[in-house]
């Protein structure tokens, strides 16, 4: 399969998600104001998707690092300005609709963290970005980051440096503690638990769901069929959100309410495409 036909299949795929999403979500009784806002979250993620998928990650290590420190200070920006709800602050209010900045923003910080070979600045920052996602009491997220920066350095075996370990060590501890604090935000049909909730509505409702939940996965993992790594990385980020999402009280992307996750997959893809270039002719 040629990269055009990968980003045709990507689309469709995209496309189909996001609808059986909705009415999901429809079924399972979200407002339609609820509605209305996924819908502008998926149109503000398509944008990117064009954008970001035209847009080469950057050459020099520093820039990487210092886009890794300005989204460290974005993603916890809620700890110290958004609502508290149950006890988790990951959200920040833009009039009457709330954000979460984390999930819009952690395919950029995944992206970010694949320049080059990892120095300890970068590492650092991915660090400091999982120690914000504990304080957010965030598993999920968690889950799917450390997934990620695993998956991210695979390839290079036992040669990545301590840093390396030191960073997927502090992961693992930062999630095996985010798990056992989890937070006592009420499970909402719609959000979380969409999958056995969409099941116990109906057969159809189910099989839609399910469908839905593939393909959240399917565009990611067909980008990183040609051995990209960011995309494999993404991949496995929103493996691992799902994953928490059917062990737990989280949201689950895409077909689940939620305008901040479904915007940041379709930059994910979209940022595995920049990655994933098409070969030049010879």
């Amino acid at each position: 399969m040629t990269l055009q036909h990968a980003n045709m299949a990507t689309w469709i795929a995209a496309g189909v998600a996001v609808l059986l999403g909705l009415a999901v979500q429809h079924q399972l009784g979200a407002p339609v104001s609820g509605l209305m806002v996924q819908a502008a979250g998926a149109g503000m993620g398509a944008v990117l998707f064009f954008l970001l998928g035209r847009v080469p990650p950057p050459r020099r290590k520093s820039v990487a690092a210092v886009g890794l420190a300005i989204l460290l200070v974005v993603v916890a920006l809620p700890l110290a300005t958004g609502p508290e709800l149950a006890g988790a602050r990951r959200w920040v209010l833009l009039g009457s609709v709330s954000i979460q900045p984390s999930m819009v923003l952690l395919p950029v910080v995944i992206w970010l963290a694949s320049v080059g070979r990892p120095d300890w600045s970068g590492s650092l920052l991915v660090l400091a970005v999982g120690c914000v996602l504990a304080l957010q009491f965030d598993a999920a997220a968690l889950t799917g980051l450390t997934l990620a920066w695993m998956a991210l350095h695979a390839r290079f075996g036992l040669r990545v440096g301590i840093h390396v370990w030191a960073v997927a060590l502090g992961l693992i501890l930062l999630t095996s503690w985010a798990w056992i604090r989890p937070d006592a935000l009420p499970s909402v049909a719609w959000v979380e638990q969409v999958l056995p909730n969409a099941w116990s509505h109906g057969l159809g409702t189910g099989v839609m769901a399910t469908v839905a939940t593939g393909l959240v996965m399917a565009p990611l993992f067909l980008l990183a069929r040609r051995g990209e790594r960011v995309a494999l990385s993404l991949a496995v980020f929103y493996l691992g959100l799902v994953g928490a999402a059917l062990l737990g009280n989280y949201p689950l992307p895409v077909v689940g309410l939620g305008a901040s996750l479904v915007a940041g997959w379709l930059i994910a893809i979209g940022l595995a495409r920049a990655s994933n270039p098409e070969p030049s002719a010879p």
